[in-house]
């Protein structure tokens, strides 16, 4: 005989549809199965957003430990200097999580363009020219 509590007919879906990320690239592609994942993020991004896509619109998800909900933004996550943890947990109705990892570094600025917060000089830039050369092949 079919069962009628109202639990055993909750969905156990807790896989992410879609996850958009802005600013950032992540690798490997995005993919519900794989729940880890690396991305970068240039030195002159200091906040991104992400916008998770859950295959059951009535799991709940969370980002950082914020609730939104399907399709909803999260915006001006704060980017530092270096790797940066972020997660999705998406919980299925029946109560079942899944957890999929994002760690996000965002590039430090190249040190010899730089200049130091004690430096009185002003930072000088060397160009390199180049000249064409012959090569006599024999």
């Amino acid at each position: 005989f079919p069962s009628h509590d109202s639990k055993a007919k909750l969905l156990a879906d807790n896989n992410l549809l879609n996850v958009e990320l802005t600013n950032v690239s992540i690798s490997p592609s995005f993919d519900k199965d794989i729940t880890e994942y690396t991305g970068y993020a240039d030195n002159a991004i200091e906040y991104f957003d992400i916008t998770p896509y859950s295959s059951d619109k009535g799991a709940l998800i969370e980002v950082n430990g914020v609730v939104c909900g399907y399709g909803r933004t999260i915006t001006s996550i704060p980017l530092l200097v270096g790797n940066n943890e972020n997660s999705i947990v998406v919980t299925s109705e029946s109560g079942v999580s899944k957890t999929y990892n994002f760690n996000i570094n965002r590039l430090a600025l190249l040190n010899n363009l730089v200049a130091t917060e004690n430096s009185t000089e002003t930072p000088k830039l060397q160009y390199f020219t180049h000249k064409p050369q012959k090569f006599l092949g024999g």
